[in-house]
């Protein structure tokens, strides 16, 4: 038996972020200015997972577990500590996790890691 989703736990299932009604309130809550800024998605582990698949060019992933090196700021991490935003378009964007590392797809190596 089927259960009745709300709207908003349906609307979490797309890549834009829930306006439905009852979330709306929490929308309007957050400063004009945040929003244009570009907005932390609220994502699932599964979710996340599916954006890396589709989005990047250069790597495949099997598991957000996975770690990658960054070239830029030199720091390993896991797929799971990637930060993603969307900006007002739409565009969902992919951060390193280290502060003030503009580091992307294109910088993020496999490790090599000599056990």
């Amino acid at each position: 038996m089927m259960q009745k989703q709300d709207a908003c736990t349906a609307a979490a299932t797309h890549v834009r972020p829930c306006v439905a009604p009852s979330c709306k309130s929490l929308l309007d809550s957050v400063p004009e200015r945040r929003r244009n800024a570009g907005m932390p998605l609220p994502q699932t582990p599964g979710r996340k997972l599916k954006l890396f698949q589709a989005s990047d060019p250069h790597k495949q992933w099997w598991s957000l577990d996975e770690m990658r090196f960054c070239g830029k700021c030199e720091h390993l991490f896991l797929g799971s500590d990637i930060r993603l935003t969307e900006d007002d378009d739409g565009t969902v964007h992919f951060h390193c996790p280290t502060v003030r590392c503009r580091g992307g797809w294109a910088d993020w190596q496999y490790p090599d890691l000599h056990l």
